[in-house]
């Protein structure tokens, strides 16, 4: 579950040359987030990211009989409502652009993602397999839209004003200094926030509640899933959980790790400070997935940072002369994103199934419009 603000600013209008000597950590996008002109226009523009997104969508197809592909590009609108299927073609997307940076020599020291987003970046960091990524978003996504009915609400104030709460609703998402997400059931969550925040909210676009106690039967039964995955220890990565808030090494290769994170609250607050508080300190931070939704809920989180910011979907090209050795296409000092289209893809595996300061929050206005789940 990511927000999205409308300051897009830092992302838009720009042409980026991204320099991949450089620190970058990688963002993973959660659900509710997708665009199908932002993925059209990649998946025109990029030869590898149109490879990877079309041999990773025909493994959920066969397996979904839906055409995710078709939706991705052209009614992502749909897919935004149908947690079943949002959350196995968030997880091909991000899969598919980190083929694309990886073709383009583009490495990332760092990765996080907010709630499924977790799961491309747990196979950026060698912990899973695509395949298994992609098996595993299948699973969770039909479970836990086969959890009981709940709602999801935006409020526009800390984390620390929700110690105490009416029964039954509880803090999902601590996505920023003063943005905090709450989920229960729909009638009494309505009643809470329109009594106590009632200028300082929007009710979520979803019919369920996420990282609650109603996911329970979901983690439950997701078990059976994750146990049957080889999990790793990260490779040369720092992995930050949203859920803890911390690097971690160990447990993301437990299976209640990711039975946990079905359940409990999203921590992308304390995972954007941790990762900025890393040395060297990520000087490049891209986010994966549609557009810039996890971008601007980070700059609101260190807004006086000196980072750059690029959506995967945006324009950029890469200098190729720090991309160093064996990196396919231009010859030119300055690679075009779309010039990798000869650049060596994944193996394609059919899918079994038997420190900054951080500063006081930032005053920039919110447009109440323009947030997803």
């Amino acid at each position: 579950m990511s927000m999205k603000y409308s300051d897009t600013s830092a992302v838009k209008n720009a042409h980026m040359v991204v320099n991949p000597s450089e620190n970058i950590m990688w963002m993973f996008t959660g659900q509710g987030s997708l665009n199908s002109n932002k993925n059209k226009e990649l998946f025109n523009r990029n030869k590898v990211f149109k490879h990877a997104l079309t041999e990773y969508t025909n493994i959920l197809e066969k397996n979904l009989d839906v055409p995710i592909l078709e939706m991705l590009l052209n009614e992502s609108a749909g897919l935004n409502q149908q947690t079943q299927l949002e959350q196995p073609a968030t997880v091909a997307l991000q899969l598919a652009q980190i083929s694309m940076w990886d073709a383009l020599g583009v490495k990332p020291k760092i990765v996080l993602g907010h709630s499924i987003g977790e799961f491309a970046a747990a196979v950026a960091a060698k912990i899973m397999k695509p395949e298994d990524a992609l098996r595993l978003a299948i699973a969770r996504g039909e479970l836990m839209s086969n959890s009981p009915r709940g709602s999801m609400a935006a409020v526009f104030s800390p984390a620390k004003n929700f110690q105490t709460l009416p029964r039954d609703i509880v803090v999902a998402a601590n996505n920023g200094p003063a943005l905090t997400v709450l989920a229960g059931p729909r009638e009494t969550l309505s009643q809470f926030v329109n009594d106590k925040f009632k200028d300082q909210h929007v009710m979520l676009n979803v019919s369920y509640a996420f990282h609650s106690p109603s996911m329970e039967s979901a983690a439950r039964d997701f078990r059976k899933h994750i146990t049957e995955v080889k999990l790793s220890k990260p490779e040369d990565i720092h992995f930050i959980s949203s859920m803890t808030g911390k690097i971690e090494t160990h447990s993301p290769q437990t299976p209640e790790y990711w039975i946990d994170q079905i359940i409990k609250p999203v921590n992308f607050l304390q995972a954007i400070k941790t990762g900025f508080s890393l040395s060297p300190r990520a000087t490049l931070s891209i986010e994966l997935g549609s557009d810039s939704a996890l971008i601007n809920m980070a700059r609101r989180i260190i807004p006086d940072a000196d980072v750059q910011w690029l959506a995967s979907t945006s324009s950029f090209e890469v200098d190729a002369s720090e991309a160093g050795p064996g990196l396919v296409g231009s010859s030119s000092t300055k690679l075009q994103e779309s010039s990798s289209a000869n650049a060596p893809l994944f193996r394609s595996v059919p899918l079994p199934w038997n420190k900054p300061v951080i500063t006081e929050p930032s005053t920039k206005p919110v447009d109440k419009n323009d947030l997803t789940e």
